[in-house]
């Protein structure tokens, strides 16, 4: 189910004018359109109501998939971005900030949720 939501998803895409760069919005009336129809950021299935979702979220500046730090460093040298994103398990992490984000988290900050009764 997920990979043929993924293939029409992609074929929208495709057949966009702006292709990825279609703009996607928190209503799916609003979601710009191609001939096959809405183009959604995401989807998401209930199996308890048998139901979809489409959804939106904000650009997260962290992100090793689609932020800027990491489009800028493929750009600047894509060869040597994907010689270090195989061989450096820690690379994209590095790069975007994230692995500074959690040094910087105080774990006495953290309050954890132990008191449970799982029976």
């Amino acid at each position: 189910m997920a990979s043929a939501l993924g293939v029409e998803l992609l074929t929208s895409i495709l057949n966009h004018p702006l292709k990825n760069g279609a703009i996607a919005r928190e209503e799916p009336s609003d979601c710009d359109k191609s001939p096959l129809g809405i183009i959604p950021q995401q989807l998401r299935g209930d199996l308890s109501t048998f139901s979809m979702s489409v959804m939106y979220g904000e650009c997260f500046d962290k992100c090793i998939g689609c932020s800027a730090k990491i489009a800028e460093a493929y750009l600047a040298d894509p060869a040597d971005f994907l010689i270090k994103a195989c061989n450096k398990p820690d690379y994209l992490e590095d790069l975007t900030g994230i692995t500074a984000m959690n040094e910087a988290i105080n774990m006495d900050d953290i309050e954890a949720i132990d008191d449970f009764d799982w029976d």
